[in-house]
């Protein structure tokens, strides 16, 4: 089970929908200035995008529909021990600020940055959205750990 599902409770997609769905979103990829081995390189059911400090984790879900999405989740910083209150309204002003291309969400103690978006249809805008949410990520992880002492989110645990 993909890490993304497996945190939120769903099952992965059929291995045919995530090999299509490898397919479109490679040759979104290669045709757009983000370059394979420098910043993104392909996974067992995805993608790895790198922005700096933020890596983005991009997979695919299906839903009741069978239609499927692409999922990108920047996973930034865990929640602060203190001033929690002050920390969630900044979250929620940090998500009206960002114009609706990619938003700030909570699940269980991390702060991811995160969108979705169908992949039907899906062309030159991956590469726009990836950079938003890599954006997004790479700003908010140092500027959560300084305003409210928000551990950064490890890799490596």
């Amino acid at each position: 089970m993909g890490l993304i599902n497996a945190i939120l409770g769903r099952d992965d997609p059929p291995d045919e929908v995530i090999q299509e769905c490898k397919f479109k979103i490679r040759g979104i990829l290669e045709a757009s200035p983000l370059n394979e081995g420098e910043e993104w390189r392909e996974t067992e059911d995805g993608f790895l995008y790198q922005v700096g400090s933020a890596g983005i984790i991009i997979h695919f879900t299906v839903d009741e529909n069978d239609d499927s999405f692409v999922e990108l989740y920047s996973p930034i910083v865990k929640l602060p021990s203190d001033n929690l209150l002050a920390f969630y309204r900044r979250l929620l002003e940090l998500n009206f600020e960002g114009g609706g291309q990619a938003a700030v969400g909570i699940d269980h103690d991390s702060v991811y940055v995160c969108a979705t978006r169908d992949v039907d249809g899906l062309g030159s805008e991956l590469a726009e959205v990836i950079i938003a949410v890599g954006d997004m990520a790479d700003n908010l992880d140092d500027y959560l750990h300084d305003e409210f002492g928000a551990p950064k989110f490890d890799w490596e645990e």
